[in-house]
């Protein structure tokens, strides 16, 4: 087999990998390739039954160009699902696409613990993000990745109003933090501090914001009208 020509190379292995008895030893074909030629060695190594050779073959170019949904079939297919949670990092970092589709699909053995313990700085804030989107967070019991969600984001509107199990005091000081007022103001009227709230935004000028404030309950109102 030559391997100077990624595509045809690519056929080559594709139409004679399912011929029996087998043309060439795959296995040995597979370390023989050069490492540039990500997709034609991942396919050896399936061929040569060994799966978990291939997922790692994919994961050693960050940023990845294979599809994401021939990722997933790969891990799914091969039930490589503890390779994955070893890896989430660099599963992350080299295909975020298909880790997506992953630990979307399969939370039930991709646990959100377990993923996110190993994660951290964007790559958390990316799969906390994903796990938002996608409704997985809602478990009182993931309360603490709710905290985590707050430190690690700057855009807190949506997902402040959404949820109800982060703290609101540590929220309040990262939106006052991050000069997020309206979100300040918000927090502070769920810690009754309605009051608080109508100043805040007032002292910073916001007075579409306290308006709107006021309209959100009858005790902002009363704070608003006592102006």
């Amino acid at each position: 087999l030559s391997a100077k020509n990624g595509a045809a190379l690519l056929t080559v292995i594709r139409t004679w990998g399912t011929h029996e008895p087998p043309l060439y030893d795959a296995s040995n074909v597979a370390d023989r390739i050069p490492t540039e030629h990500v997709e034609a060695r991942a396919e050896l190594f399936v061929l040569a039954k060994r799966p978990e050779k291939a997922l790692d073959c994919l994961l050693d170019v960050q940023g990845t160009s294979i599809a994401p949904d021939a990722i997933q079939r790969l891990v799914a297919d091969h039930g490589l699902f503890d390779e994955v949670a070893r890896n989430a990092s660099r599963f992350v970092r080299a295909a975020r696409s298909a880790a997506s589709l992953l630990f979307v699909s399969h939370v039930d053995v991709l646990p959100i613990d377990e993923m996110g313990e190993q994660l951290d700085g964007e790559d958390l804030a990316w799969y906390l993000q994903l796990c938002f989107e996608h409704k997985l967070l809602d478990a009182p019991e993931l309360s603490r990745w709710h905290d985590m969600y707050v430190e690690l984001h700057t855009d807190l509107s949506d997902f402040l109003r959404a949820s109800s199990l982060y703290d609101k005091e540590k929220a309040l000081q990262r939106c006052m933090q991050l000069q997020k007022w309206r979100d300040a103001a918000y927090l502070l009227g769920c810690l009754n501090r309605e009051d608080d709230a109508i100043s805040l935004l007032l002292k910073h000028n916001d007075l579409d914001g306290a308006a709107r404030h006021a309209a959100s309950s009858e005790e902002a109102l009363v704070a608003f009208s006592e102006r």
